[in-house]
């Protein structure tokens, strides 16, 4: 899911340079008043453009004999289709080029920058200057630990990649891709129950924000196997603090009562577990603006029960994680939650 704020100067000014030269004096009028209407409704609102994608994801070998795995995902990508249109939601399944400029663009978001040195005079060189190859340059004006800086460029005489930019900064918080700055967050901590529409505050905020939930089922004998491990070190964790006095931890106690109607349910054959990873990508113009929108995001993700840490020395696997190519290599394992779906949607928070 990507949420990002809507300018409409452009589209203002295009009214009001053609009313001019409309044949007819209404429709002269008429354009002026859209053209106020839409910079009234800009002024009072922040707007917001919001675009929503599924990733289906197709191991290319298979251990069936005659089975076509293009075939197998476009029959995935049909069942869900019809599966949203149930809901309401109208999903379009995107042809080759369409994926590939969809993709193209997330990877490369302004698509004219490149970053030939981490010094302040490089980050501002624009298209057309040679990038000479290299792999690591801390900043002169950086400090070793919290400030050091790499540059990912490509290796001098390899042809450009329709997909991203020539050379990306790296650093220990932050990621400089195109003219903008970004920062990943992994959700470590979540709500016991969930609802529908959940993650609305997110994808509401006046701020370019990316969120990836990455899905991945977990066989059943895996699933019921970890369950009994995680019941079993939380009942000697409870019976520990009971033999030596201590109260009961709430967590703990609602934690165990979870993992046991899980268990209870896959033994059933009533519930199945997937692997839950939620991913959050921010991005802004400057490295301040990028600390102020860091703090709104984080203290959204605090009213609704979320804790999201930073991706601190993974910036590069973080942003990667929220891009739209649904891979699941990147994410860190530690941000991922099982999870469970019969009617309810609920997340358990990692002991």
């Amino acid at each position: 899911m990507r949420a990002e704020p809507v300018d409409l100067t452009a589209a203002i000014d295009a009214l009001l340079d053609a009313a001019p030269g409309l044949p007819h004096p209404a429709l002269e009028a008429a354009a002026r008043r859209h053209a106020r209407f839409l910079a009234d409704l800009a002024d009072r609102r922040d707007l917001l453009r919001r675009e929503v994608l599924v990733v289906l994801r197709q191991a290319l070998q298979s251990n069936r004999a005659g089975d076509d795995p293009a075939g197998r995902l476009h029959r995935r990508a049909s069942e869900a289709a019809m599966a949203l249109a149930a809901a309401g939601v109208t999903l379009t399944i995107l042809d080759g080029a369409a994926a590939a400029a969809c993709l193209a663009r997330a990877l490369d978001p302004a698509g004219t920058t490149r970053i030939a040195g981490t010094g302040r005079a490089g980050r501002d060189r624009r298209a057309g200057h040679p990038l000479p190859a290299a792999e690591l340059t801390p900043g002169p004006e950086r400090t070793p630990m919290t400030r050091l800086f790499s540059r990912i460029a490509r290796p001098a005489g390899r042809p450009a990649s329709p997909f991203g930019p020539d050379a990306i900064e790296v650093g220990a918080r932050n990621l400089r891709v195109g003219d903008g700055w970004c920062r990943s967050f992994a959700i470590v901590g979540y709500p016991r129950e969930v609802g529908h529409g959940w993650l609305e505050p997110l994808t509401a905020q006046p701020s370019r924000l990316d969120v990836a939930v990455h899905v991945e089922p977990v066989p059943a004998d895996v699933a019921a196997d970890r369950l009994r491990r995680q019941l079993a070190r939380l009942e000697s964790g409870r019976r520990a603090d009971a033999a030596k006095g201590r109260l009961g931890d709430p967590d703990v106690e609602v934690a165990a009562s979870d993992a046991r109607e899980l268990a209870a349910g896959l033994a059933r054959g009533e519930q199945k577990l997937f692997r839950v990873g939620l991913y959050l990508t921010v991005h802004a113009a400057s490295e301040k603006a990028l600390d102020a929108e860091c703090a709104r995001v984080r203290a959204v993700c605090a009213s609704m029960l979320l804790d999201a840490q930073p991706a601190t020395w993974r910036t590069l696997q973080g942003w990667t994680s929220t891009c739209r190519s649904g891979s699941t290599r990147s994410a860190s394992a530690a941000a991922s939650t099982p999870t469970h779906s019969p009617r309810r949607s609920r997340s358990r928070r990692p002991s």
